[in-house]
């Protein structure tokens, strides 16, 4: 379990932030791998992408057995801001009609808008209705029931030698100093970039904020560059590994999705982070960028907010760009991100 302070535990298999001890899991990842929660209900929780719901609550309990693992299915009621889901876990081997029949029952005795019959853990065998209300259910595909309860997965596209500052997206990053100075670097670039509307801007800042801390960022208007905006993140110099960076790199990416969050910004470019100047190792950025992407956009699904839907990293090499494209091929990213062609 990652313990970098007492208020940043994370869910060793999720990497998602909680309190609840003596768990190194989350309370959903917890129950997805309990083998007395049942095999089948773990894959219902991982197909709806953990954390998605708040709350997770069982009416009943059946034994089951898939091999050689043992557990108990479950009437599983499954909760968040938005929908409502039931999951009818039985035993395997039981009438399949008998289990969806029961599955109506529920759905028609509550205000569950989806239903789900699951007898395996394979989603394609899976039954999915819609409740229409007063008994009316419809069985409907499962790219149907996908389209209402999953989240839309956010498109990354990997730039290669691109010129930041040309970005066609509602909000470019810049990586500058604790002064904002432009003195430099990328920071120069986009700041010429902008003109003097976002010099003065940057000026503004430092003269009424003083010196931004590693890890901070904020919002100017972009002046003359294609983006109408400019998030100013602070970066963090690297010492070894042992100074906190990774928290305060992490910082950036939340940071600056964040603001862009809550601009209504739904396009945003990133370039590699205090991996110039500052020395970052450039697959520990890598890593440490795309864990605060898929940390944040986990955490505004769980409190179904917004986050912008398209996202771009300019790379500075072919090297980092094999990092990027590694990561969000695993698992635990692919559940949140598409990579697009740059």
């Amino acid at each position: 379990m990652n313990t970098e302070n007492s208020n940043n535990k994370r869910c060793e298999e999720c990497r998602w932030r909680y309190v609840r001890p003596p768990y190194q899991l989350c309370y959903t990842c917890h129950l997805a791998n309990s083998i007395d929660e049942g095999i089948v209900v773990g894959a219902v929780l991982r197909y709806l992408r953990k954390p998605l719901f708040e709350i997770f609550s069982t009416q009943r309990e059946k034994k089951i057995k898939i091999g050689s693992k043992h557990g108990w299915s479950d009437v599983v009621l499954l909760q968040n801001k938005k929908i409502v889901a039931i999951v009818e876990c039985k035993r395997i081997g039981e009438e399949r009609i008998e289990g969806i029949a029961q599955l109506k029952s529920y759905l028609s005795a509550s205000s569950t808008k989806l239903g789900v019959f699951a007898n395996d853990t394979d989603p394609a065998q899976w039954v999915f209705l819609r409740n229409r209300g007063e008994s009316n259910f419809q069985e409907i595909s499962r790219s149907a029931f996908e389209s209402e309860i999953l989240p839309q997965r956010i498109q990354i596209f990997l730039i290669l030698n691109g010129d930041i500052t040309q970005a066609d997206v509602d909000a470019i990053v810049n990586p500058t100093d604790h002064i904002i100075s432009g003195g430099g670097g990328l920071d120069r670039e986009i700041q010429w970039a902008g003109g003097d509307v976002l010099i003065q801007a940057c000026r503004e800042i430092f003269l009424n904020q003083g010196r931004l801390a590693a890890g901070r960022a904020v919002l100017t208007l972009g002046g003359d560059l294609r983006a109408p905006y400019v998030i100013h993140t602070v970066g963090p110099d690297w010492r070894g590994g042992n100074s906190g960076e990774s928290v305060q790199l992490a910082n950036c990416y939340e940071h600056c999705l964040r603001l862009a969050a809550e601009n209504s910004i739904r396009s945003i470019a990133f370039p590699s982070i205090s991996t110039g100047f500052f020395n970052y190792p450039l697959e520990e950025a890598a890593r440490v960028a795309l864990t605060a992407l898929k940390d944040f956009v986990a955490g505004a699904q769980y409190r179904s907010s917004e986050v912008p839907k398209r996202i771009h990293f300019f790379l500075p090499n072919k090297e980092t760009c094999d990092y990027y494209t590694r990561i969000l091929s695993e698992p635990a990213f692919e559940h949140y991100f598409t990579l697009s062609e740059g």
